[in-house]
């Protein structure tokens, strides 16, 4: 069996595995009540940076190729321009919310040509 073959036949193992598969959505209720005090700030934490992520993202001129593996952003703040180290957020939130705002435009693109009035972006914060 040759290299071609041997991956064309994985290949079809695993587009066979997939076909069987379900997806399946989670909805998770998160009680802050029952979050201890560092789980609660690791959270807010989490959806802070996640903010400074998409605005970043959508400050840099090319939103479709813009970094997906940061480590710091710069944040306006009453006193200026700050830079912030991201310490909660993993590489693959990172990479989602990048890729997240390139479709948010992407939609807001094809419902303003298909007309629509009441087309908005998702943000976050």
């Amino acid at each position: 069996m040759t290299k071609n073959e041997a991956i064309r036949k994985t290949m079809m193992e695993t587009k066979a595995r997939r076909e069987e598969m379900t997806p399946r959505v989670y909805i998770v209720k998160i009680l802050k009540g029952k979050l201890s005090h560092e789980k609660e700030e690791h959270l807010n934490r989490l959806f802070l940076e996640g903010k400074w992520v998409w605005n970043h993202t959508l400050s840099e001129g090319d939103v479709f190729h813009a970094d997906r593996d940061i480590k710091s952003v710069i944040v306006k703040t009453p006193s200026g321009e700050e830079p912030r180290l991201l310490l909660a957020l993993g590489s693959q939130m990172k990479q989602d919310i990048v890729d997240s705002v390139g479709s948010a435009i992407k939609s807001l693109s094809s419902k303003k040509k298909a007309g629509e009035q009441e087309a908005q972006v998702f943000r976050l914060g």
